[in-house]
């Protein structure tokens, strides 16, 4: 599904990205409302999600509308990674395999950025999904990579030639990486633009993505710096990826993607309007939150989020002193128009 979605759209699919906590059902299906194609839940820990129904229970939630789904795991075993893989075969359109979350905590359990150290194991996981469960896309979220033990200064951030950026041997192993996720045989891939030390107020390397999108066979998805239609317009232009994923652009603005909605559909807009968030994006996230029992404390950071942009900074103290829905209900219809 998520494939023949990749290979029939014409100016390229959104995505909303993985993230923590935050990309749960409640903002996926806001972000689906206003234009994203595809959504990803949070981030699970491939150990945890096979072993405990509690965990599964706790953090996995998905309903009818809540498609095409990508699960992503982080995962540095196969089996594990097939174990939770097969959990979810049947609630989701696909499976992904985290190797470019740079926290430290991951990284120093051998997950997330780590895993780009590991291209071998990252090969297994990918493979012993695809022949167990050969009906279920596999994907691969990775960063651009750097020589073992190299800074994101050594590489050179933000100075890509093809001879000598990242020391020469940077994009040389990324590009291996993608050869092998592909040898693996992955649906497709997402690469941020950035390496695991590159700070996110770093623009990403667009030229970096070009490289690896002219030497992959399998479609590419652009990840990094998307806040803006403009910007998607820009790594289209830069890049000529399949897709577009965005992460903090949307908690900002969850609209963010309907512009590249209307344009396929031919339908005129007014590129202002979705600057920032409407107010039907802030009624309509407090009403899906409220049926699906979001907690108090995540659907006011959500709010927060989509609304500073649009406040004053006495505004923006009232916003952050809300203690419960009717006071978030009561700012939200006085404060945002």
């Amino acid at each position: 599904m998520i494939r023949n979605l990749l290979n029939s759209s014409k100016n390229g699919l959104t995505f909303l990205a993985p993230m923590v906590r935050y990309s749960r059902l409640p903002f996926r299906l806001l972000c689906r409302k206003y234009g994203t194609d595809v959504v990803y839940s949070p981030m699970f820990i491939a150990e945890g999600f096979s072993k405990s129904q509690q965990a599964r229970d706790a953090d996995f939630m998905t309903s009818s509308d809540d498609t095409p789904l990508i699960v992503q795991f982080a995962a540095k075993d196969p089996v594990l990674f097939l174990k939770s893989s097969a959990l979810v075969a049947n609630s989701c359109a696909g499976v992904d395999l985290n190797c470019g979350c740079p926290q430290k905590w991951a990284m120093s359990g051998g997950l997330g950025c780590e895993m780009l150290n590991h291209p071998d194991i990252i090969q297994s996981c990918v493979e012993t999904v695809r022949s167990n469960i050969p009906n279920l896309p596999v994907s691969v979220k990775i960063r651009i990579c750097t020589k073992t033990h190299e800074t994101a200064a050594d590489c050179g951030m933000g100075h890509l030639e093809v001879d000598g950026a990242f020391h020469g041997g940077c994009m040389h192993r990324t590009l291996e990486l993608v050869r092998t996720i592909e040898r693996a045989g992955a649906d497709f891939i997402t690469i941020h633009g950035r390496t695991a030390q590159t700070s996110s107020s770093t623009p990403v390397c667009m030229e970096a993505i070009k490289m690896i999108k002219e030497a992959a066979s399998i479609p590419i998805i652009g990840n990094g710096d998307i806040f803006s239609d403009f910007d998607v317009q820009n790594m289209k232009e830069q890049t000529n990826v399949d897709g577009f994923m965005s992460a903090r652009g949307l908690l900002q603005n969850p609209s963010l993607f309907y512009p590249h909605f209307l344009q396929r559909l031919n339908v005129p807009y007014e590129q202002s309007i979705f600057a920032h968030p409407p107010i039907s994006v802030f009624t309509d996230f407090v009403d899906i939150s409220s049926s699906f029992s979001l907690p108090y404390k995540l659907l006011h950071n959500h709010i927060m989020l989509m609304a500073f942009p649009l406040l004053a900074k006495g505004e923006r103290d009232s916003l952050a002193g809300c203690t419960s829905p009717a006071m978030l209900h009561d700012f939200l219809s006085y404060y945002v128009t």
